[in-house]
C-alpha cells in the first residue's frame, strides 16, 4: 500500500464542488489559490476567472475557508471553473497542491499558472500577461522577483513551461507541501525553497517585470513598487495594501492611483 505523502492528507480533506476540467488535450491550465470567510466571491475572483478563460485557460479554484459549500458567484458571472472547496490548512501552497493532487493531469500540461486571490483587479485586460508569459522561454515564469531574505520568484503567480511540474523532482516538491502553521517558515520552506530547488536542479526562471526598475535591492516590489508595477502593465494591487492602507502609509494614494491608471473604485473590486 502506498503511504500517503502529506499533499494526498491535506486533499483528503477537500471537496469537488464541480468538476469542469477535461482530461485530455489541455494545453492552459490556471489555479487559483483562494480564501474568504463566506461563500461571497469577489468582483476581483470572478473577473480573474473570466480573463483566464477568455485567454484559453481551464480554470480551478481551490477555495479554502471554514465556511464549505457552493460558492456565490456575481450576478454578471458566467464563468465555468472547476471548483474546489477545502479546510483552511496549508495556505496557497496547500491550495495548489491539493488541485495537483486531485487532477494530477495538470503536471502535463505544457503551460500552467498557479496564482491566487491575494491580488485586487485585474483592472484591464490579462492578455497582454499571458501573451507575455506563453512566450517566454524560460521554464518558470513569474510577474516579479526580490532578493529579501533571499533571491526568488515571489509566488502570488508562477507560470510553468516545458512541462516542468512533470520533472520527478518538482512532482515530489508539490507531494510533500504540507500544512504549516508560521507564515514565515512558509515563505523560507516552500516559497523561497522552491527558487532553490528550480536553481539546483537548472530550471530556467525569470520574471515579467525588471525589480531594478520598481524598488531598490532587498525591497519588495509588490509592497513598495506597487505603483510602478500598474504603470508597467501588471493591472493589480495587493488587497494587503488596501486593507493595510495606513500601515504602508498610502492613505488614499491607492485608491487614487486604480482611479488614474484605470478609471476604476478599488472598494468595488473587494
Amino acid at each position: 500500500m502506498t503511504r500517503p505523502t502529506p499533499a494526498m492528507r491535506l486533499a483528503a480533506d477537500a471537496t469537488i464542488i464541480s468538476d469542469t476540467l477535461p482530461r485530455t488535450g489541455l494545453s492552459r491550465v490556471a489555479v487559483i489559490a483562494s480564501y474568504a470567510a463566506t461563500l461571497r466571491v469577489s468582483r476581483s475572483l470572478a473577473t480573474l476567472v473570466t480573463e483566464f478563460e477568455s485567454g484559453g485557460y481551464e480554470v480551478v479554484v481551490v477555495r479554502a475557508g471554514d465556511v464549505q459549500g457552493e460558492l456565490l458567484w456575481p450576478d454578471w458571472f458566467d464563468g465555468h471553473p472547476t471548483v474546489v472547496v477545502k479546510p483552511n490548512r496549508g495556505y496557497d501552497f496547500g491550495s495548489w497542491a491539493t488541485a495537483l493532487t486531485l487532477f494530477p493531469v495538470i503536471h502535463t500540461v505544457p503551460l500552467v499558472i498557479l496564482t491566487n486571490d491575494s491580488l485586487v483587479g485585474p483592472f484591464a485586460s490579462l492578455a497582454p500577461t499571458l501573451d507575455a508569459f506563453e512566450k517566454s522561454t524560460s521554464d518558470v515564469w513569474g510577474i516579479t522577483h526580490t532578493e529579501e531574505i533571499a533571491p526568488h520568484l515571489q509566488s502570488y503567480w508562477l507560470g510553468f513551461r516545458n512541462r516542468v511540474l512533470e520533472a520527478p523532482s518538482i512532482r515530489q516538491f508539490w507531494s510533500r507541501v504540507d500544512h504549516i502553521d508560521d507564515k514565515d517558515e512558509i515563505v523560507l520552506t516552500y516559497e523561497i525553497g522552491f527558487s532553490k530547488l528550480l536553481r539546483s536542479e537548472g530550471f530556467v526562471s525569470e520574471p515579467l517585470l525588471d525589480t531594478p526598475a520598481l524598488v531598490w535591492a532587498n525591497q519588495n516590489p509588490t509592497t513598495v513598487g506597487w505603483f510602478h508595477m500598474m504603470r508597467l502593465g501588471f493591472p493589480f494591487v495587493k488587497s494587503m495594501l488596501v486593507k493595510n492602507a495606513d500601515l504602508f502609509h498610502l492613505n488614499r494614494d491607492i485608491d487614487d492611483a486604480v482611479e488614474l491608471l484605470y478609471g476604476q473604485n478599488l472598494r468595488e473590486w473587494m
